[in-house]
């Protein structure tokens, strides 16, 4: 009986082992510059940095967990991609002065989609490096710089695409003053608000994506302390569209510590 014990344990010990190295993510262990094109793709699609929101219609959506992937271009410029959903998100649309779920009223609008990802975080910039670097848009040397520096450094980049196939107008529309009031990450913790500093539109960011970019320091200190839960992304695009997204930090660690 002893003897079937010892060995009912190891064989636990040993699934455990084994299930918590199945566990551990790629992008720790493996350089970037050896990941697969799949791989890469796999952080923009279906990583904690990545979330999906789904507009149809004149109701308020629900998130969508599916995930669909799309094309993800190179680090020219603002690099752009088109992820799929990985955390809960939602976009709400609805008159002033009314609640969420509500009908838009008279029109329907079609069904739109948004893609919400954490730009400045470092497996987000490595795979957007690595799959410029498989389709020959960049050198080595240029998405080392890329990835070690990015191109908004000191900031908090937070990017949001229209897929291919849809109008990016409303996008395109947004400047930073009307912006600046509506716009912040929500700490929950702290319950403290991060407002936006700049907003990029898709073509001043030479991409698919706008950038929404918010002030990483203030005064010498992280906006973000390791002991936040949950950086929640809201945006009130227009008068009836309020955008919104959930990143849980426990689930973006990378070398020990959450990235964002």
């Amino acid at each position: 009986v002893a003897g079937r014990m010892r060995r009912t344990i190891i064989l636990l010990i040993s699934a455990s082992v084994l299930a918590s190295a199945l566990a551990k993510k790629f992008w720790e262990d493996k350089p970037y510059t050896e990941w697969s094109q799949e791989q890469a793709r796999s952080i923009l699609s279906g990583s904690p940095w990545v979330t999906e929101a789904i507009l149809s219609g004149g109701l308020a959506p629900t998130a969508d967990a599916s995930g669909t992937g799309g094309p993800a271009p190179g680090i020219e410029g603002q690099p752009g991609a088109s992820p799929g959903a990985a955390n809960s998100t939602g976009v709400s649309e609805f008159p002033a002065g009314s609640s969420a779920g509500s009908v838009i009223g008279e029109t329907q609008r079609p069904h739109r989609r948004y893609y919400v990802r954490l730009q400045s975080a470092a497996p987000v910039r490595m795979a957007l490096a690595r799959l410029a670097i498989l389709r020959g848009r960049v050198t080595a040397e240029q998405s080392r710089h890329f990835v070690e520096a990015g191109p908004n450094d000191g900031l908090i980049v937070v990017a949001v695409e229209s897929p291919e196939g849809q109008d990016r107008a409303e996008l395109e529309r947004l400047t930073t003053e009307p912006l600046k009031a509506a716009t912040y990450l929500l700490l929950k913790k702290s319950k403290e608000k991060i407002y936006l500093e700049r907003y990029l539109t898709p073509a001043e960011a030479e991409g698919n994506d706008a950038l929404f970019l918010f002030p990483r320091v203030r005064e010498g200190k992280p906006l973000v302390s390791a002991a936040e839960e949950e950086i929640r992304f809201m945006s009130k695009l227009s008068p009836k569209t309020e955008l919104t997204a959930r990143f849980a930090l426990k689930n973006m660690g990378f070398k020990g510590k959450a990235e964002f």
